[in-house]
């Protein structure tokens, strides 16, 4: 396993399609990384969508991976999640994998949860959950 401090660069994919007929579209991401006390810390940048650079925080325990983006919701985020995100929360991505010795990455899969409003007279909230795979590199 690689040690973690660093620069990384990686990829995510979001479905825009269905479970039987996927349509994933591809985003690039670097991270910058040191080790801490309690885990690691850093800073993530998407290339694909140029947002500006946003928290990160997160641990390894053997060939598990597990790290949380914190950014704030931008427009081109929220459009490319297929998200409707009127209350502009911030927005916790969650990334889990495990170590890949054959390729030397980390693979996994993210998620983040969204609040929404529903259509309807009453105007109720729920709980909207995107997830996608992703995978990571040493640079």
């Amino acid at each position: 396993m690689e040690e973690i401090t660093g620069t990384w660069r990686g990829e995510y994919r979001i479905n825009y399609g269905t479970e039987h007929e996927p349509e994933l579209h591809h985003f690039h991401f670097q991270i910058r990384v040191v080790n801490g006390e309690d885990g690691f810390t850093g800073k993530f940048k998407d290339l694909t969508l140029k947002t500006s650079d946003s928290d990160l925080h997160g641990f390894i325990e053997n060939d598990f991976i597990s790290f949380v983006r914190q950014t704030e919701p931008s427009k081109d985020l929220l459009e490319s999640l297929n998200i409707d995100n009127e209350n502009n929360h911030p927005m916790e991505f969650i990334f889990n994998g495990n170590w890949n010795n054959d390729d030397e990455s980390y693979l996994g899969f993210w998620e983040v949860e969204v609040e929404a409003e529903a259509d309807s007279l009453q105007s109720d909230v729920f709980v909207e959950s995107k997830t996608g795979e992703w995978y990571l590199r040493k640079f």
